[in-house]
């Protein structure tokens, strides 16, 4: 939870409530983001008998949930705009959901159409996404950072129906391939994945036929629907036991899929390990 300011003179009176209200749930551990009015309310919830952590560290609230949250437990997210919690679940879990941000900048480089995305209150942190592809390269490197700013994301129809590509490797840090974002690229061969990676979202690399071998990285949570459907070169992919969800027609009929975590079932359920 993020604590929301500009309440005026009843932020303190509304988060005890708050509070309150939450110490009459079921919830076994609560993570306040924020500043003085999220130590009020973590506090307050220590005394409802949910065991509380407070912090205004981006990174220390990370570490917190990658450390503490697994492949059990739902997770709820609940906070004001100015507290961006967003960002942390694509940073924990591996989403996109900051590339639909409406506070960016456009920029090109490399071949590549850039969204650089800035906080609202904090205009010196940003994030990149890269969102279409417009250079004439067979072989790609798709950069990790721009002008010293990580990149999380390949967007949605980066490279969709591209028939020049061939090869292409993806740098650290990125960790989302998002929706389409390799569809139809027909003479795509070889994909270089980053060990950050943690989303291959829906369609990413469908229709790609030439497509002869990948390599899911460790780490990797998410595989969405028809991810590699129609990459009828394919003949073998190992599922490492990171992942804890396969979309459905995630891989071509004709091609074995081995699964490392030994589970049985080809659905399975989403992992936040």
């Amino acid at each position: 939870m993020g604590d929301i300011p500009r309440l005026g003179e009843k932020a303190e009176e509304l988060h005890m409530q708050v509070a309150r209200d939450i110490g009459q749930t079921n919830l076994d551990m609560a993570f306040c983001f924020g500043d003085e009015l999220a130590t009020l309310l973590a506090d307050e919830l220590t005394k409802q008998g949910i065991e509380s952590y407070c912090t205004n560290s981006r990174e220390q609230l990370n570490t917190w949930l990658r450390e503490k949250v697994t492949r059990k437990d739902i997770v709820l997210f609940k906070g004001p705009v100015v507290r961006l919690l967003a960002k942390t679940v694509d940073q924990v879990f591996g989403t996109s959901m900051h590339i639909i941000s409406e506070h960016f900048e456009w920029k090109k480089d490399h071949g590549f159409k850039i969204k650089v995305i800035w906080e609202k209150e904090a205009h010196d942190k940003k994030l990149v996404a890269l969102i279409n592809y417009e250079g004439e390269d067979s072989n790609v490197e798709v950069f990790g950072k721009y002008e010293g700013e990580d990149v999380f994301a390949i967007g949605p129809d980066c490279f969709k129906e591209n028939e020049k590509i061939e090869t292409v490797t993806i740098e650290e840090p990125i960790f989302n391939i998002s929706e389409g974002a390799f569809n139809g690229c027909i003479n795509l061969v070889t994909v270089d994945l980053p060990d950050t990676l943690k989303v291959i979202e829906t369609d990413a690399f469908r229709n790609c036929c030439s497509l002869k071998d990948i390599q899911i990285p460790e780490g990797v949570t998410h595989i969405g629907d028809g991810a590699f459907w129609d990459c009828t070169s394919l003949e073998t992919v190992v599922v490492p036991s990171t992942v804890g969800y396969v979309g459905e027609q995630a891989f071509p009929e004709k091609c074995k899929v081995i699964y490392k975590n030994a589970m049985k079932e080809k659905r399975l359920t989403f992992s936040a390990d």
